[in-house]
């Protein structure tokens, strides 16, 4: 990945010929064709078009292209959405070679259409810290109650919310508290979410 998007357009397209000219051959380049502005900002990010998409590769040279089409990975939650018709007059002009940067705002049903959509490679980082989070969440509280005793948690326990079946003066174990039981559950969910993509992509 050369990312120039912090340049104005024409500087980004000389910078990343350059290392394409140096590169090519040894390694595959991935591109950010736009020129991505603070997200909170006053000046929003314009959505790739089909024609700069096509001026981009074919001057830089590059084998794929990051296209902001709305998920881009400097916005806010709240403007994110994905636009796949834009996707795929791009595709039009230069084939299946875009990189979405940003799945979290893009529903399952738009995950399937993707590749037909042109996109061969998406980033999903974000979303995999964003939806192993709760169950990390969920274990420590389980095992503060186990510290705390009872009745300092009464009320999370009838909630129901922790969903543990340990009595709450049941004795945490010290390996409850550890960088490596943390990443154990946090890679036990990633696992999940790419193994749900894999089954939406390949059924």
């Amino acid at each position: 990945m050369y990312d120039a998007s912090t340049l104005p357009f024409a500087e980004n397209i000389e910078k990343t010929a350059k290392f394409t000219e140096k590169m090519r051959g040894k390694i595959l380049i991935e591109g950010a064709c736009d020129e991505i502005f603070d997200a909170g900002g006053d000046i929003h990010n314009d959505l790739t078009t089909p024609e700069k998409a096509l001026e981009y590769i074919t001057r830089t040279g590059v084998d794929l292209i990051v296209a902001n089409l709305g998920t881009e990975h400097r916005a806010a939650g709240e403007t994110l959405h994905y636009y796949g018709d834009m996707a795929r007059k791009i595709k039009e002009q230069i084939g299946p070679k875009i990189v979405l940067h940003g799945l979290s705002s893009v529903s399952l049903e738009q995950v399937k259409h993707l590749y037909n959509d042109g996109i061969c490679k998406v980033n999903i980082w974000t979303l995999l810290e964003r939806d192993s989070s709760p169950e990390l969440l969920r274990q420590m509280t389980a095992n503060a109650v186990k510290v705390a005793g009872k009745d300092a948690v009464q009320s999370l326990l009838a909630s129901g919310w922790l969903g543990i079946n340990a009595a709450a003066d049941e004795k945490a174990a010290l390996s409850h508290f550890t960088t490596v039981w943390r990443q154990d559950i946090i890679f036990a969910e990633m696992k999940k979410i790419i193994y749900n993509f894999f089954d939406t992509w390949y059924k």
